[in-house]
């Protein structure tokens, strides 16, 4: 068994969404509260304004807040779907049960895959396109943390796509939970964060295509091949 303490820390920016997301909770914030400026927030968990910046666009995509350029950043209002899923940002995930967690994701998103492709619009095609786009730049730079934030971001945009808040909801629910530990152990072999880059190429043409049963079957490749490169880290870590 794999000890908890052999995890790789979550990155800063999601440790700050999740004491900004305790804050929101603690202080009953209520829906349309506006919250401090990152300035503010950024001298209250003593970091920066640019890890307050990522940490506020972790939130926004899991949908507890909404930023309104030249306005501020406010709770979201109750009309968005499950926005209640922030309260995963403060679970952990023991790491023998992240493969029964990826179990769950992948037929999970073997159905939002489906669906995607079959109801997109063609906006929601263009910023599937965008999210891939900074995905891909984020790969080329190897930048872990823009990795992991638009990795997020692109599961989410395939899942909004299936016009299904529920199936919305548990994707970011089950990304937020264990997408850390899965990037972490990407990041440590060479190559790995292209390779997962392209996977989301083939996913993105195949529902641009309209194919479910091909965007099903990337998606699956793609979450099987995460698995792979977590064990492989979890056998690295324990030899």
């Amino acid at each position: 068994m794999l000890e908890a303490s052999t995890a790789v820390s979550r990155p800063s920016y999601e440790q700050v969404a999740s004491r900004i997301a305790t804050m929101i909770q603690q202080e009953c914030l209520a829906p349309g509260a506006k919250l401090q400026t990152e300035r503010q927030l950024g001298a209250r968990f003593k970091v920066s304004r640019n890890t307050v910046r990522e940490a506020l666009k972790v939130l926004s995509t899991a949908g507890l807040v909404r930023v309104r350029q030249g306005s501020g950043v406010y709770v979201t209002s109750p009309t968005q779907p499950f926005a209640s899923a922030h309260i995963t940002l403060d679970m952990s995930v023991d790491p023998e049960h992240i493969f029964s967690l990826l179990e769950f994701r992948l037929g999970l998103e073997q159905q939002t895959a489906r669906l995607a492709a079959e109801r997109i619009t063609p906006r929601e095609l263009r910023a599937l396109e965008d999210t891939l786009l900074q995905h891909q730049a984020a790969a080329q730079a190897r930048d872990g943390e823009s990795f992991h934030r638009m990795d997020l971001a692109f599961h989410a945009t395939v899942a909004e796509a299936t016009h299904n808040p529920f199936l919305l909801s548990a994707v970011q629910t089950t990304t937020q939970l264990h997408s850390w530990a899965i990037v972490s152990s990407l990041t440590v072999t060479p190559g790995s964060l292209l390779a997962a880059s392209a996977q989301h190429q083939k996913v993105f043409e195949a529902i641009s295509r309209g194919e479910p049963e091909q965007a099903v079957a990337f998606m699956t490749e793609h979450l099987e091949s995460l698995k792979l490169s977590y064990q492989q880290e979890v056998r690295r870590r324990l030899a």
